[in-house]
């Protein structure tokens, strides 16, 4: 196998297109075969002999050549740090970008390539042809091929991790992302890929949102769609409460939000319920004062004690705390209405269990008078009291936080060859 290999990248150099194309055309296979023989392809300098044949070559041996890379990349990390660390990825950016490449019949291997290749992100490209990528990828969201439109989707989406700010400053491309979420095999990638948007700053995230990305996605919205869809957009949710006030104030002026989140909440997963828990408890953390007492008015009070029973969502439950000892230090009267909605018997339960392990956040006492909180609410109530190490605390919301590329998207029909 060593010796075919070390002819196969000898045959590349040879100045003739039908020898090259089919040599480009092995080594792809031999990609495509255990670790031990992809591996040799880069110990024998062949990714230096790919990127000279694919620069040097067009049409169908360079679209060959491009497979084989992609491939190379997906064999194991090390492979794809190999394939990030030539110059492959300027050489694909500089053929994307060239004007007559988006009607050429040799665009879908490139896209394919390009998104194997900044799989799992990549720290070492310069913004420059980050800039250029998306500037070549926008125009594929307009073909009519789907599965080309997807790849390009989570091209992009890889590129997020790198800067927002360049994806925000391509023309068109956030509106036609937000256009995407209609076609049933682009939605999925097209909102994680929003999704990744919004978890940036409140300048992005306010960005996105002024785009219409709100009531566009909350319209295609339904009890009917697949649960992995529904916890992309629960998600994104939960990211835009956890923004500013401004933010918290969008979502809920969204139409039907709110029984949208309690239907949800009652009728699906727990991935699910987790992610509307966070997007209830984000924006009972971060609202202003008008929009706490509208919240309060409202009925999504009634999934706060049921996020309190997640009994393995340690993080959950204490900023569920955080938000319910804020609630009460705006306004003492807001007692009455958690009580209403069974919270406090909630938290009671919590601080009776023997297993209770929220012990520096709160205690139960009897009989002694607080100020400001009336002595007969005390007796009847069990009043819950906040035990605050030190004299200062901060409260924070649920992080913002990218969706990186795990197990969960390793079966993504995008990424599949």
């Amino acid at each position: 196998m060593v010796f075919q290999i070390k002819s196969l990248i000898r045959y590349l150099r040879v100045n003739f297109a039908y020898i090259q194309r089919n040599a480009a055309w092995a080594l792809t296979n031999c990609a495509c075969s255990p670790h031990e023989i992809c591996y040799k392809i880069i110990q024998y300098d062949d990714l230096e002999a790919l990127v000279e044949c694919a620069a040097e070559t067009d049409g169908e041996t360079r679209d060959q050549v491009f497979w084989a890379l992609g491939n190379i990349a997906l064999d194991c990390p090390t492979c794809q740090e190999m394939v990030q660390s030539s110059a492959a990825l300027p050489l694909m950016i500089d053929v994307l970008i060239s004007p007559m490449f988006i009607r050429s019949k040799w665009i879908r291997n490139l896209i394919w390539a390009l998104s194997q290749i900044i799989r799992g992100g990549i720290r070492t490209l310069d913004i420059m042809f980050v800039r250029a990528a998306l500037t070549g990828l926008r125009p594929v969201l307009y073909l009519e091929d789907s599965k080309i439109k997807m790849d390009a989707i989570w091209a992009i989406l890889l590129l997020i991790m790198l800067v927002i700010d360049a994806v925000l400053q391509t023309p068109a491309l956030l509106e036609r992302l937000i256009e995407l979420l209609a076609e049933k095999r682009t939605m999925r990638a097209a909102l994680r890929a929003l999704g990744n948007l919004v978890a940036g700053n409140d300048a992005q995230t306010q960005a996105v949102l002024n785009a219409g990305l709100l009531p566009r996605m909350m319209e295609l919205f339904g009890p009917m769609m697949p649960i992995n869809q529904k916890h992309e957009i629960m998600w994104i949710l939960s990211n835009i409460a956890a923004g500013s006030q401004r933010q918290i104030d969008l979502l809920f002026e969204t139409n039907d939000i709110v029984e949208i989140l309690i239907g949800t909440f009652y009728n699906d997963d727990h991935r699910i319920r987790k992610e509307i828990g966070w997007t209830v408890i984000n924006a009972l953390t971060g609202a202003s004062e008008n929009r706490s007492r509208w919240l309060c008015a409202s009925n999504v009070l009634s999934i706060v004690p049921h996020v309190l029973n997640m009994h393995a969502e340690h993080d959950l439950i204490e900023r569920t705390l955080d938000a319910i000892e804020l609630l009460i230090e705006k306004q003492i009267n807001y007692f009455f209405i958690l009580e209403n909605y069974q919270i406090m018997e909630a938290l009671r339960q919590i601080a009776q269990n023997q297993n209770n392990c929220y012990d520096m956040h709160i205690k139960m006492w009897y009989g002694r008078s607080q100020e400001g909180v009336p002595q007969l609410q005390q007796r009847l109530v069990l009043d819950v009291v906040w035990v605050v190490p030190g004299d200062i605390r901060k409260y924070y919301l649920q992080p913002k936080a990218f969706y990186m590329f795990s197990e969960d998207l390793q079966q993504d029909e995008a990424f599949q060859n």
